[in-house]
């Protein structure tokens, strides 16, 4: 929310949307603009991925990165905090920002302010992340790696 505020002050356009379950979120007072998601069935994620231009993680947990892989497949820059399997869909400078650990928020705000200020940059991130998606979690990759176990389990048999 404060990252909005910031960003709010130059670009009187923001919507910001926080899908989000956490009752924490309840009891904040939230700016306009501003918009909680809540109960979002899975396969509705998509959906609201396309409707919007950035994806915006700064979580501080994260184990596998699949929220990112997600937004990344629905070919959306992401910024994320650089945490768990988060480097392994995240290519800094390629499809979004990787931010360190302990990134500062106007560290956060610099990297959103250019993506916001440069829409060519943000769409070719975008197309660049939905090849990330489809490299490591496409059909083809997919097919590649039950073949390659079925050869081996034929050598080994």
């Amino acid at each position: 929310i404060r990252i909005y505020n910031e960003l709010k002050k130059n670009n009187t356009h923001l919507l910001l949307r926080i899908v989000s379950n956490d009752r924490a979120l309840e009891t904040i007072e939230l700016p306009e603009g501003v918009e909680i998601l809540k109960n979002i069935p899975h396969n509705e994620l998509p959906n609201i991925f396309q409707q919007s231009d950035i994806f915006i993680f700064p979580t501080l947990k994260e184990y596998l990165g699949l929220v990112q892989a997600e937004a990344a497949a629905c070919g959306l820059p992401v910024i994320s905090r650089d945490i768990g399997g988060t480097g392994d869909i995240v290519k800094d400078g390629e499809n979004g920002f990787l931010m360190p650990y302990e990134s500062t928020e106007e560290q956060w705000v610099e990297k959103i302010q250019y993506l916001i200020d440069h829409p060519e940059e943000r769409q070719r991130m975008g197309r660049r992340s939905r090849q990330i998606a489809e490299e490591m979690f496409g059909m083809e990759r997919f097919e590649k790696l039950v073949r390659e176990v079925v050869e081996r389990i034929k050598d080994e048999g």
